[in-house]
């Protein structure tokens, strides 16, 4: 008997007995083959069984693969092959060593934020967060702009607000935001007056318009003012004495009335002297008034003409202006009363306060006398006149 010891795996063995002069035994003994599977897994997972597994050649082994709360199987590979995103995978009939290697990591879920014209949302856009991340978002209205409301996920919130701010905590699903602005808008209160009107009237405007309002008096009247918020301000007039008024870009409410003032006209009354005119050089009229003009000579002068706005009227000793509504003038001119002439005219028994005047008798039934200094332009009539004839 001879013991002998193979090894190395051998698949077959051969030994020849040569010259055979007695007994021989032979055992041979089998050994089943042996594979390895090395199983990893990366951080925030499992895999099972895990490390190397030793199976009899033509083994099976099941694994199963699980990612932690909040993470993904990102890929199995098996020797080096990507298998996919799967949680199972079962090596059968094992005839070689074999590798299985998973890759985790973390969930991540995407927030939509939009915002409308009017401010904006910070962060914007699509941002991607990773399972349990914490955010938070900040809206913030433009100049002249208001959140009007939110929508979170389709619930709709009121803000009015200039700014808005919301958290998402510990993230576990998608979300969106959408948050709409609205232009500001104020009021701008028209009081209305007395003997004029102001057009638009009360009404609600946008932030930055420049709104104009028109201030239209009544037949007679002027605009004498126009007040914004109490305070007088600047305005221009057209040919038909409207008022226009516009305001700067509006950032608050604001109120805005007028005055109005009857209309004054004037009336100039002259003369060519030798006369008067009641009344006498210009007078102020309020539109639609009347006023009388008397006129009257002086001694020895006769009204010749009166002239209403370079027009002739002829002699007349009243004139009157009714429902005035232009400016007027009035002119009453006066000559001396045309009279025969005495002739030989003297003086004689002059005193030192009279005196006795001679002159022909022309025939007329009365004679008027006046007298004047040298140094002076009017005369003064005589009274108490005695003829003699």
């Amino acid at each position: 008997t001879t013991n002998y010891t193979q090894a190395n795996n051998m698949t077959t063995w051969t030994t020849t007995f040569a010259n055979i002069q007695g007994n021989h035994t032979v055992n041979v003994a089998f050994a089943q083959y042996t594979y390895t599977i090395t199983a990893t897994a990366s951080a925030n997972g499992t895999i099972t069984p895990s490390g190397v597994t030793t199976l009899p050649y033509g083994g099976s082994q099941l694994y199963t693969i699980a990612p932690a709360t909040g993470y993904e199987i990102v890929a199995v590979t098996v020797d080096g092959v990507n298998m996919g995103v799967i949680t199972q995978y079962t090596f059968a009939d094992v005839t070689a060593n074999h590798t299985i290697a998973v890759t985790f990591a973390p969930l991540q879920f995407t927030i939509d934020a939009i915002a409308s014209v009017g401010g904006s949302i910070t962060p914007s856009g699509t941002a991607v967060y990773n399972y349990g991340a914490s955010v938070t978002y900040n809206a913030t209205a433009n100049t002249g702009y208001t959140i009007s409301t939110v929508t979170v996920d389709g619930v709709v919130t009121t803000v009015n607000a200039a700014t808005w701010s919301h958290t998402f905590t510990n993230i576990t699903d998608d979300h969106a935001i959408y948050v709409a602005f609205e232009i500001n808008t104020y009021t701008i209160i028209v009081n209305q007056a007395a003997n004029g009107a102001i057009a638009p009237g009360t009404q609600t405007v946008n932030y930055g318009t420049t709104p104009s309002f028109y201030i239209t008096p009544n037949v007679g009247y002027a605009v004498s003012s126009v007040l914004v918020d109490g305070s007088s301000v600047s305005f221009t007039t057209d040919l038909a004495g409207v008022a226009t008024y516009t305001f700067p870009a509006i950032a608050a409410n604001h109120s805005i009335t007028a005055t109005f003032a009857v209309k004054t006209l004037t009336i100039v009354a002259s003369t060519n002297g030798n006369g008067t005119i009641t009344p006498a050089g210009t007078t102020t009229l309020n539109y639609g008034a009347s006023q009388t003009y008397n006129i009257a000579p002086a001694i020895g002068y006769q009204i010749t003409d009166v002239v209403v706005d370079n027009m002739s009227i002829g002699a007349v000793t009243t004139y009157q202006f009714s429902n005035v509504t232009v400016n007027h003038t009035i002119a009453a001119h006066f000559a001396l009363i045309a009279c025969e002439t005495p002739s030989y005219l003297y003086a004689t028994e002059i005193g030192e306060n009279s005196a006795k005047l001679n002159w022909s008798n022309t025939g007329a039934d009365s004679y008027t006398v006046r007298y004047k200094t040298l140094d002076t332009a009017d005369y003064t009539e005589i009274a108490g006149i005695t003829t003699n004839y």
